[in-house]
């Protein structure tokens, strides 16, 4: 895991986010740091933050993928979703975040000129309380989560 905003060009970005202290909303983050631990052998920064902000910009904007893994508050329980990233869609509809993912590869577009691949993962949320715990639900979709993760990004690498 990488603290700093340094991305070397043509690695993985992957940033989990969300809030660890309200129960579901912080699974991204045990997402991303089961990936750390497993992902030693990619070229891969992983990232955990409460939010998305303009300072990820240029790291973005350096990556070939970007992988966003956040909470879906529109999610069944205990499923989750891949899915590409591109402008034009409504995230609304898949993200706790109102399309902050969307629009930051929009303003790394207009910024930086880059257009890395994006895709968010959505993992469907129980319950948003103030707490660090997770749901059981929750917590039994994450080695369905990082084991999709690890597959296609060592696809990626073998390709």
């Amino acid at each position: 895991m990488n603290d700093d905003l340094d991305t070397s060009a043509g690695c993985t970005l992957i940033i989990g986010f969300g809030d660890p202290m309200h129960g579901d909303d912080g699974v991204s983050w045990q997402v991303a740091s089961l990936l750390a631990a497993s992902l030693e052998d990619h070229e891969v920064d992983i990232r955990m933050a409460m939010q998305l902000t303009p300072d990820m910009l240029e790291p973005i904007s350096r990556a070939d993928l970007v992988l966003f893994i956040d909470t879906a508050h529109n999610g069944h329980p205990g499923e989750w979703t891949c899915e590409e990233i591109f402008p034009g869609i409504d995230m609304r509809e898949h993200s706790c975040h109102e399309g902050d993912a969307l629009q930051l590869m929009e303003f790394s577009r207009q910024i930086f000129h880059s257009r890395p691949r994006a895709v968010l993962v959505s993992i469907g949320a129980k319950f948003f309380t103030n707490s660090n715990h997770l749901s059981r639900v929750t917590e039994e979709v994450i080695p369905k989560v990082v084991r999709f993760i690890s597959e296609m990004l060592n696809e990626l690498s073998a390709a």
